[in-house]
């Protein structure tokens, strides 16, 4: 067994796959940067959440990210300026 470890950024609505040399018994994905920007002027941020989600099969993880940021009144972030940077630890046969 080893511990293999890669790095993507992944750009909101679409997902990566790591693919690593062997089965992955265990992984998980962790979060390592992020954009998230509001198009225009100055906002105050009213919430924001930032998460990853992952699916093993074989020696593939498949990596995804949901990043959410919105103002009081009611703007969100600009999805075409939203990334994660995240990072995939997986313990392969």
């Amino acid at each position: 067994m080893a511990t293999e470890i890669r790095s993507a950024t992944i750009n909101f609505g679409q997902t990566h796959d790591f693919v690593f040399t062997g089965n992955v018994i265990q992984s998980e994905v962790f979060i390592k940067g992020f954009n998230i920007s509001y198009p225009g002027s100055d906002h105050h941020i009213k919430l924001m959440q930032i998460a990853t989600s992952r699916t093993v099969a074989g020696d593939t993880v498949t990596a995804s990210i949901v990043a959410n940021m919105h103002d009081g009144s009611g703007n969100n972030q600009d999805n075409s300026l939203t990334s994660v940077t995240v990072v995939c630890i997986a313990e392969v046969e």
